[in-house]
């Protein structure tokens, strides 16, 4: 992954100079509607956003290592392929969440975003990163051909994009504004995020834990059903 040049200038290095760019716009502003430093909301914003597409990696591996014609070789290994399955999760899932957390420390220590305690973002962005891995993971498993997957893979990630908000106002409506709060894994886990940084939100906190975890839940369960049939 390390290697992965490309990946870490899309993951890393681009939401960092988006960080900058919007940074020096913004300069001391502070958000009205969050109460926060504009460039806390946009630090936060673009590296949890820049996370639902980490995802890729688990995609990438499980196509060139379970999907292609080198799964023949794999399966010669000593351990069943669900173990490796889960050894590219678990890899991404911590590679993605440590890539984020480099960028956590990286706008504190530049431009003075006060994250909080840095313990629970870690452990938010672990979570969050196995969340989107898993996500991934089920596309891979549940499509058939490379270029589906791909695109699903995109609707995913810039379709939490455009619902969260980030690049333009959803219409106010009942049912945009809950799409936009609670409709999308961005936004909740901005909303997470905004209680750990404020201490204010606990409610929205909570409600978007929950249905974190609940989703969580059903993906890990999906992933087996799918995983079952496609690895066997």
């Amino acid at each position: 992954m390390l290697r992965g040049y490309l990946g870490l200038a899309i993951l890393v290095v681009l939401p960092l100079a988006l960080i900058s760019v919007i940074g020096l716009v913004v300069g001391d502003a502070v958000d009205p509607a969050l109460g926060i430093p504009a460039i806390d909301g946009v630090a936060m914003v673009i590296i949890f956003a820049f996370q639902l597409l980490g995802g890729n990696y688990t995609l990438d591996f499980l196509r060139s290592d379970l999907f292609s014609p080198r799964k023949w070789r794999l399966q010669a290994l000593p351990y069943p392929p669900f173990c490796h399955a889960l050894s590219i999760l678990i890899s991404s899932s911590l590679f993605s969440a440590f890539q984020g957390f480099a960028m956590v420390l990286y706008t504190h220590w530049v431009y003075g975003v006060r994250w909080g305690s840095f313990l629970v973002i870690l452990g938010l962005l672990l979570f969050f990163s196995a969340f989107n891995q898993l996500v991934y993971m089920l596309i891979a498993l549940s499509v058939k051909t490379d270029k589906l997957g791909e695109r699903l893979g995109e609707v995913y990630g810039l379709g939490s994009f455009a619902l969260a908000g980030v690049w333009f106002q959803l219409p106010n409506t009942l049912v945009f504004n809950f799409l936009a709060r609670y409709g999308n894994p961005l936004s909740l886990s901005r909303n997470v995020m905004l209680y750990i940084m404020t201490g204010r939100y606990g409610n929205e906190a909570l409600y978007s834990l929950a249905i974190l975890l609940l989703a969580t839940t059903a993906l890990v369960t999906a992933s087996i059903y799918f995983g079952r049939r496609k690895l066997a």
